[in-house]
């Protein structure tokens, strides 16, 4: 299954790379899925 997620603030994918294992919020924002809080994974 794929699902879309759209970033509140760009500026947050910043910390993270393509291959690292993270955790995430979201939360509906206007009808779409919006990753409020990102960090990398311990």
């Amino acid at each position: 299954m794929t699902m879309v997620f759209r970033v509140q603030d760009p500026a947050m994918t910043k910390a993270i790379k393509a291959g690292d294992k993270i955790k995430f919020d979201a939360d509906k924002v206007n009808g779409q899925f919006t990753v409020t809080k990102i960090e990398k994974a311990k």
